[in-house]
């Protein structure tokens, strides 16, 4: 399971090493020691996994790290790497979008086994994101006879030529709707309806 890495991190040292470590365990890793060129980094490259540390000079980690939510690789998991260990520094970077927290130093075994849980993560996550293909249109009017009807149906038929699936266009509007009638649908006998 090999994947790309952006490391953003200040330290040198603490840079290399954690470069090293996710080289030998066959990552492709970018590593930028600013917080400005990380979100850079980020935006260019969409990385499969974000390691960042929080104090850094100029554009601090909290900073990158809701950066990176707004931006066009938003769904980038992002794990932070810090020697803040209080519970405020880490409720308030998991709420600005962060996945996950270690706390620096780290062990070799532990950076690595979280770095493969959530790029598992993120795989199985595009993989089921992949297969959701449903999508829900409402439209609704402010009254009848403007329109509303016309362009749901046009809508419907236009969505249904240009994709290879199936279309439904139900007409919740009672007690008949008008749908049928605009589709040139024979009119039933029985109309289904039910008043709850």
């Amino acid at each position: 399971m090999a994947g790309r890495i952006a490391v953003i991190e200040d330290d040198s040292p603490t840079r290399d090493y954690v470069v090293r470590a996710l080289e030998g365990a066959g990552f492709t890793v970018d590593a930028v020691a600013q917080g400005a060129e990380g979100v850079a980094l980020v935006e260019r490259e969409h990385p499969d996994l974000v390691l960042l540390d929080l104090m850094m000079p100029g554009v601090t980690g909290y900073q990158v790290c809701e950066r990176i939510r707004k931006g066009p690789a938003s769904h980038t998991q992002i794990v932070v790497m810090s020697v803040l260990e209080g519970v405020e520094e880490k409720v308030k970077a998991l709420e600005l979008g962060a996945d996950d927290y270690l706390v620096k130093p780290v062990a070799t075994a532990e950076l690595l086994a979280r770095v493969r849980s959530m790029i598992g993560r993120g795989e199985r996550l595009r993989q089921e994101g992949a297969r959701t293909n449903g999508r829900l249109v409402a439209l609704a009017g402010a009254k009848g006879g403007i329109g509303t009807s016309t362009v749901a149906v046009n809508l419907a038929a236009a969505h249904g030529m240009k994709k290879a699936h199936s279309v439904v266009l139900a007409d919740l509007a009672v007690p008949v709707g008008t749908l049928g009638i605009m589709l040139g649908l024979p009119i039933p006998e029985k109309w289904v309806w039910r008043e709850f």
